[in-house]
């Protein structure tokens, strides 16, 4: 090793330790990791109405089956970026750090493997399904349409490759507990599949894309908490409710976005944060000694 990457390697070693030292009073990452049986998030859609083409109509969601949909809750994974103050006094989501995905629970149509974009006519402009089968997504559903007496079957819907964020402003943490209802949550991103059955009543036909960030204020949640476990162990509660739009096609719904995120981390405390500092430090000083 030369003297040039000597002295860097001293200088960045005293860096990190005179930081350590400084960090208890500051706010530090910290990484969550989600805990997928305990974390899900729900989209509630109600019946109701909207124009499809020349109709008006009142749409509902059900299970592909046609039964009520129940498969609209999906477990979340991944990794839940924060800032925490110094002795948990804050915390802050980070927007665009984190890495949520939905866990895919079953496998629905439309199968995005048999979209055809050469199938296409004066509704499917830009392609269609050109088979029934079905893949695995997060989420899934059948669209139906009642105008009237009459019940109309739109068509399949599927959301696969479903990830989520959070993002907020520095927050007090009282006691164990921060308020949630200012914290920016939504589906960062989402392939969208959606396959017509009754194109030319409704005017919507097949497709595939992409949606996202729908975002929106979490204004309904209850307050979150952040739980000494001990041994730096924490925990991490932060409820979801919240109300979203959601685009089906080129049909939007009101919605509600419900849920709770549980994940779990390491916080070392400060007395341990300045021995790590003392340590660095010492191996800096060291290290300069040997050269002279």
């Amino acid at each position: 090793m030369t003297r040039v990457s000597r002295d860097r390697l001293a200088a960045l070693a005293t860096c990190i330790g005179f930081g350590l030292l400084a960090s208890p009073a500051s706010a530090f990452m910290v990484s969550w990791d989600i805990d997928p049986s305990q974390s899900s998030f729900t989209l509630a859609i109600p019946d109701q109405n909207t124009t499809l083409g020349t109709l008006t109509a009142t749409m509902r969601l059900r299970n592909q089956n046609n039964t009520t949909w129940t498969t609209n809750s999906s477990p979340v994974d991944g990794a839940l970026a924060t800032d925490i103050g110094a002795g948990i006094s804050s915390i802050q989501f980070l927007g665009g750090q984190s890495s949520l995905t939905g866990v895919n629970t079953g496998s629905y149509r439309p199968n995005p493997a048999v979209f055809s974009t050469s199938a296409t006519d004066a509704t499917n402009t830009a392609g269609s399904f050109t088979a029934t089968t079905t893949a695995p997504a997060v989420f899934g559903a059948r669209v139906n349409a009642s105008v009237s007496i009459i019940s109309i079957n739109v068509g399949y819907i599927s959301f696969s490759n479903v990830s989520y964020d959070l993002s907020s402003l520095a927050t007090a943490i009282s006691g164990t507990s921060f308020l949630s209802n200012a914290v920016t949550v939504g589906i960062a991103d989402s392939t969208t599949n959606f396959d017509s059955v009754s194109a030319s009543t409704t005017g919507i036909g097949d497709g595939i894309g992409q949606t996202g960030p729908i975002n929106a204020v979490n204004i309904n949640a209850a307050a979150g908490s952040i739980t000494d476990m001990g041994g730096g162990n924490y925990k991490l509660v932060v409820p979801i409710n919240m109300p979203v739009h959601i685009d089906l096609s080129g049909v939007v719904l009101n919605a509600t976005a419900t849920g709770t995120l549980v994940g779990f981390a390491f916080i070392p405390e400060p007395a341990t944060l300045a021995l790590m500092a003392i340590g660095v430090t010492g191996l800096a000083i060291a290290s300069r000694k040997r050269r002279t």
